[in-house]
């Protein structure tokens, strides 16, 4: 196999074989005995990089897929490919079906499309030099297997003479075999390093240049699970890179961005607007990010210049025409925040990963603010609309680099305590002798539960709210009602969201004889937002993406002759990654039950995962013990 792969590359790379090799033999090896679980196989997968001293390559990718039910046929009938005219053109060199029974269905030109990126439901981007090609395979059935070559030029790369990519490995289809090629100049030395298993490594020097191959065969297909990690961050991938260190990005960024970092008569009087008559410096930071977060839109429609997606728009250009991507609204209030004194710098980040620390790839696709103050940063996220905190907590925990003119190490931003990102929940409920309830529902969210809640309520249509109130309300039971609700304003920062629900309840529990019994269920339960511990086993970590805390506190006024029988028995769970507690009291003629969750590190291992679903569901068991009542006798 590795033969015939030596012969695919030097196809591709050369681009002048007569015909391609017959395939039919390999394809016939590839069964569905083999792979029982798979819709398709990734029979190869070939990418070969030709770099040249001043950082320009050619990309040729090959790859052959055999296609086994009709989920294959749809997830790899119409492969799609992108590319940034500023920085690339791409090609498809190829593309053809080759029967079960070893025909050959060339794909016509006109089912190769080439059009602008359109803009997508919902989203905030519209980038019409950002440029589709999509391959549409007539005739495929069951059986049969996809050919493409796709060729892409980079003529200009992002940081001049120098290279860097990512390749993950792994997909949801099996691979049978895939390398990749990196073949560049003797004098561009490279570092690379290969993240959840391992990879056959070769190398070859001829005259002046250096060729790297990196294989791996028999690669089974990742299985998605509930609240895993990011695909990347799990699967056997490669980094490669020419770039010597983050300091080295972080240099190159500053140069890059303090350009955008200009003022002018406008501009000026907005920050003299929003800053004079505040008296500290944090309030002056404050009004600066909320201006810049709330009105400034987080938009883009395109991409422009020689550095466009990476440079960002003129800090007095986003001001004028209100609106920017990340990097233009971070540009901007670090110009801001810079003409009242303050030390501020862009930064680069991916709040949807973590970036590896070890070697400098660009596994960014985000751009912050950091203020420097007494030797530490702080760091702030413009983009975020409607919070009162500066990031949001998906981003703790994450890389950030902050770019200045000597260059700044990564750094990864520490987790807050948990209790910054805390809903606390009050439920009183009155019961009278004929199981009829009365109460109020009161909510108050502080972090990422005020974001949540903030962003919710805003968005939806006023008259909307109601039903969605009663929808909170209806969970207590079958038959309960929302009679009124009130709520704090919403474009008031500097109060946490807090809502109260009023409602009723008929036919509560049950009676039996003397007896009243009622459950409170998942309501005094551990509140983590359903059951993260569905699965018996986990083939990777479970993720719960930040640290939080919910507090749920439960006042129960007994129906009058009653008097406490039973109550469940209190209940606690304490690891490294969670806590929680129930606690349950009765003082005079009151129930008062207490539950606590805590997630105190976001990420649980596979090896501790089963000792603490098990505590987990032990938990949920406990949690639906019903209270009993019983008349009182005197």
């Amino acid at each position: 196999m590795y033969r015939v792969m030596l012969i695919v590359g030097g196809f591709i790379i050369m681009g002048c074989a007569t015909r391609l090799p017959n395939y039919l033999p390999l394809l016939k090896t590839i069964t569905t005995e083999e792979y029982s679980d798979a819709n398709a196989v990734v029979v190869f997968d070939t990418i070969k990089y030709h770099v040249e001293r001043d950082g320009k390559y050619r990309s040729y990718q090959h790859r052959l897929i055999k296609i086994f039910t009709v989920t294959g046929k749809s997830k790899f009938a119409e492969p799609v490919f992108h590319y940034y005219e500023t920085y690339s053109k791409l090609q498809v060199k190829l593309a053809r079906v080759i029967k079960a029974d070893g025909r050959i269905v060339k794909v016509p030109k006109e089912n190769i499309k080439e059009f602008p990126m359109p803009a997508w439901e919902g989203s905030k981007f519209f980038l019409p030099n950002v440029y589709v090609v999509k391959i549409i395979y007539p005739a495929l059935e069951t059986g049969d297997a996809i050919e493409y070559i796709v060729e892409e030029n980079v003529y200009n790369p992002p940081m001049d003479s120098n290279f860097d990519m990512l390749c993950v490995f792994e997909e949801d289809e099996p691979i049978h075999e895939k390398v990749v090629i990196i073949d560049l100049p003797i004098d561009m030395p490279i570092r690379w390093k290969v993240k959840n298993g391992k990879l056959e490594i070769d190398s070859l020097v001829k005259q002046n240049r250096v060729t790297y191959v990196f294989r791996k065969e028999d690669i089974p297909k990742i299985v998605s699970e509930p609240l895993m990690p990011p695909i990347p961050e799990i699967a056997l991938k490669l980094l490669v890179t020419t770039v010597p260190s983050f300091e080295v990005w972080s240099s190159w960024y500053y140069k890059l961005a303090s350009k955008s970092f200009v003022v002018d008569s406008s501009l000026m009087a907005k920050i003299h607007e929003i800053t004079d008559t505040l008296e500290s410096l944090d309030a002056k930071i404050r009004a600066l990010f909320m201006f810049v977060s709330n009105n400034i839109r987080y938009v883009e429609t395109k991409l422009t210049g020689k550095k466009g997606g990476y440079e960002p728009a003129p800090a007095t250009v986003t001001f004028n025409r209100k609106y920017g991507v990340c990097r233009d609204k971070a540009a901007l209030l670090v110009t801001m925040l810079r003409e009242i004194g303050v030390d501020a710098y862009i930064v680069l980040c991916n709040p949807t990963m973590h970036i590896d620390q070890d070697i400098a790839v660009d596994e960014f696709n985000h751009a912050v603010v950091a203020i420097k103050r007494d030797g530490r940063y702080e760091f702030l996220d413009p983009t975020v609309e409607n919070t009162t905190e500066y990031l949001l907590a998906y981003e703790e925990g994450k890389q950030m680099l902050v770019c200045d003119e000597d260059g700044e190490p990564l750094r990864t931003i520490p987790y807050s305590k948990p209790d910054k990102h805390a809903l606390k929940v009050t439920l009183e409920m009155e019961i009278d002798t004929s199981c009829f309830v009365t109460g109020r529902l009161h909510f108050s969210a502080k972090g990422f539960y005020d974001w949540i809640f903030r962003n919710m309520l805003k968005k939806m249509p006023v008259e909307f709210r109601r039903q969605l109130f009663q929808q909170m309300v209806a969970g207590l039971g079958p038959n309960a009602v929302l009679d009124s609700f009130s709520m704090m304003e919403l474009d008031n920062f500097d109060e946490n969201v807090w809502f109260t629900l009023y409602y009723h309840m008929s036919e509560f529990g049950i009676k039996y004889g003397d007896e009243y019994r009622f459950k409170l269920g998942s309501r005094s339960g551990l509140q983590l937002g359903g059951n993260p511990f569905a699965l018996e086993e986990r083939r990777y970590p479970l993720f719960m993406h930040a640290v939080m805390q919910t507090e749920s506190n439960t006042i129960i006024k007994l129906p009058e002759g009653y008097r406490v029988k039973h109550l469940p028995d209190d209940m606690r769970l304490d690891s490294d990654q969670l806590e929680g507690y129930v606690k349950y009291e009765v003082v005079g003629d009151t129930i008062f039950v207490t539950s606590y969750s805590c997630v105190k590190d976001p990420l649980i291992p596979v090896e501790v995962y089963p000792e603490i679903k098990h505590r987990f569901d032990k938990l949920q068991q406990l949690a639906e013990q019903e209270i009993v009542l019983e008349r009182a006798r005197f």
